[in-house]
């Protein structure tokens, strides 16, 4: 390695080392549930997660204030309805990989001008790759799979997800937060160019300049959704158990509650922890929902009792809600979300 690579290395890794620092735990963390939950490295395609082209060149997500020009009837036909498609389908915000029509420019204009630096090669390297793994797996249009003689096109994210520890993240568009940095980097380089030939006051207003038109081009805003109501729980200290895995309710009643939670909310679902309830008399029935297996008031109890659950929350449309009510649970709470039941006799 030369002298020149030596000291670019060195001061990429300077830069690096806070960011190493305060990441270290949250790594030892991750690595420590992956290993003693035994969570799955590979997950399955969730194509509702998984941007599209047309991600990249509009701001379609709710975190923008210009996906209005997009939502409303009357501009549904500029650009061409053809052309979105499934609109609704890519405002969810991690979706969010708008490149900008005014930052993209401007920042490959800075890297390009500077490619010949260690530092900015590199970001216009990363920059290039995560774009290309931000777009998944498989190429989509419209929400649907492109596919060419009946096969989809693969990309290359299908192979980056394989790699141990750096595949792990399963929503591809998150990689754009590197992405991102690379552009940050770019903008910079090219205010640079600008201030090494002009004044410094020319140099300060062009900064300003810069920073409205990133302004204006996201257009970010915050977007949040109204909490639901907390449910009243029994006055007793016992687990709740709540079997809904893909629903983020559990957690955040949690956070009220205060108390155990069998089940939750899992967005990769460990295989050890699904065999051991498995194996809990009558939770096949009540946690799997599994109409074959032994659904009498006896087992249910008894598994119950066994994990000292006093509450359980089911969504408002579950069928259990019809099994418990006939085995004597007494409903606490119902809404729109979820349907509060006691567990009688704990």
């Amino acid at each position: 390695m030369s002298e020149d690579r030596r000291r670019a290395a060195g001061r990429l890794l300077k830069a690096m080392l806070p960011s190493a620092v305060v990441a270290a735990p949250y790594v030892v963390l991750a690595l420590y549930y992956i290993t003693r939950y035994d969570l799955p490295a590979n997950f399955p395609d969730r194509l509702d997660y998984i941007p599209e082209p047309i991600s990249f060149v509009l701001p379609l997500t709710i975190s923008s204030i210009h996906s209005g020009w997009f939502l409303d009837e009357p501009l549904r036909a500029f650009p061409p309805q053809a052309l979105l498609g499934n609109y609704p389908a890519l405002t969810r915000p991690g979706l969010a990989c708008y490149l900008g029509w005014l930052v993209a420019p401007m920042a490959m204009v800075g890297l390009v001008r500077r490619r010949r630096d260690q530092e900015v090669g590199l970001c216009l390297v990363l920059l290039l790759l995560f774009v290309v793994l931000a777009l998944g797996p498989v190429l989509l249009s419209n929400r649907e799979v492109v596919r060419i003689f009946g096969l989809p096109i693969p990309l290359p994210f299908a192979l980056w997800r394989k790699i141990p520890a750096l595949g792990e993240v399963a929503q591809s568009g998150r990689y754009m937060v590197i992405s991102y940095m690379a552009l940050a980097a770019g903008v910079a380089c090219m205010l640079a160019a600008v201030r090494a030939r002009s004044t410094a006051r020319w140099a300060t207003l062009s900064a300003l300049t810069a920073a409205i038109l990133i302004c204006i081009d996201f257009g970010f805003r915050t977007w949040t959704s109204k909490l639901p109501g907390v449910p009243p729980m029994s006055d007793r200290s016992g687990a709740v158990l709540d079997p809904r895995l893909r629903s983020g309710y559990p957690m955040f009643y949690q956070t009220r509650h205060e108390r155990p939670v069998v089940g939750g909310y899992l967005a990769r679902i460990p295989p050890q922890p699904m065999q051991r309830y498995g194996r809990v008399t009558g939770f096949k029935c009540l946690f799997f929902g599994d109409l074959t297996a032994d659904c009498s008031r006896a087992a249910v109890m008894e598994g119950l009792t066994r994990l000292n659950v006093t509450d359980v929350t089911f969504g408002p449309l579950d069928w259990r809600n019809d099994l418990v009510r006939t085995m004597g649970f007494a409903q606490r709470y119902a809404d729109r979300y979820s349907v509060v039941w006691s567990v009688p006799g704990t």
